[in-house]
């Protein structure tokens, strides 16, 4: 199903949810096999990425090389012996894959050097914190494992509290702003969850309108919740969260939606969409620059 999808839908890659949970030598497999179904139908670079939350041993047990020499598998550092057989079983695959010729993900999140700068842009570390991760040991390990640029660096994603929430000013836009000069400016590829560009908050308005749902919503939303990371983002939806830019912030409502207006919907006019505030423009603008400056992509001087 998953190979056939590739061709129907010209699919690019896939995200490998909770990497962690399932072994590595599976890992190896359908890295491998999935890459060379896409190559066989023209798809060169097909992207693996996966998220693996834990320690940087586990990533690079998962990541590219796997801490393997993938020319010669027999020569490894400290991995399952079913990783290493897989591997082995594996060689003739990968190395025909003149793009990747490796056996593991071709990337995945980078929570710690990620989580690190959160913090440090937030105030909540020094600046040291962010220096100090990038020439750790840690680092290194999961950096030769493959191409560190390939890495994906964020502020915030599904499972993490909203980067503008735990900021001492939820409703300054600068503070969003700030947060993507850095991300589109930074090592690795980065990844804007859905609203950082509208400066979503996460932070629960006081109009909820559930009925007798209403204090247990109420409840929720008093503490970190995944119903708080997640807010809708159109304004036919009924968990509009709030935002740092007042006029969508204006629009957050928690309760039933009213009727749909007569005339055929858009993207483009939807008002919770605003796309002329100071976040939004300044995110357009940084995504230009970084595609036009190799530096900032590749790390090419």
């Amino acid at each position: 199903m998953l190979l056939s999808r590739i061709a129907t839908y010209d699919i690019d890659g896939y995200r490998l949810d909770a990497a962690k949970h399932v072994t590595s030598d599976f890992v190896a497999y359908f890295s491998t096999e999935i890459r060379a179904f896409a190559q066989s139908i023209g798809k060169d670079n097909f992207l693996v990425v996966g998220e693996v939350a834990g320690s940087a041993a586990l990533e690079a047990e998962r990541l590219g090389n796997m801490l393997s020499n993938p020319n010669y598998p027999d020569d490894h550092g400290d991995i399952p012996a079913a990783l290493t057989s897989r591997i082995k079983s594996l060689e003739n695959d990968y190395l025909t894959n003149k793009m990747q010729p490796f056996p593991g993900l071709t990337s995945l999140y980078d929570f710690a050097g990620s989580g690190s700068s959160r913090d440090w842009l937030l105030g909540q570390r020094g600046v040291d914190s962010v220096t100090s991760y990038y020439s750790s040991s840690d680092y290194a390990t999961v950096s030769q494992q493959n191409d560190p640029f390939l890495f994906w660096t964020l502020l915030e994603i599904h499972d993490w509290p909203r980067f503008l929430s735990a900021s001492v000013d939820t409703h300054n836009p600068y503070v969003a702003v700030s947060g993507l000069g850095y991300l589109l400016t930074s090592k690795g590829v980065p990844i804007i969850y859905y609203g950082l560009e509208q400066g979503f908050s996460g932070a629960c308005p006081a109009a909820i309108h559930a009925g007798n749902a209403t204090v247990e919503i109420q409840q929720a939303c008093a503490k970190s919740s995944d119903s708080t990371y997640r807010q809708s983002m159109f304004l036919g939806a009924g968990w509009r969260l709030s935002s740092a830019i007042a006029s969508i912030d204006a629009m957050s409502f928690i309760g039933p939606t009213s009727p749909p207006p007569a005339q055929p919907y858009t993207w483009q006019s939807d008002a919770f969409l605003n796309r002329s505030h100071t976040i939004y423009t300044v995110a357009k603008a940084l995504a230009h620059v970084r595609r036009s400056c190799s530096a900032l992509v590749h790390g090419n001087t």
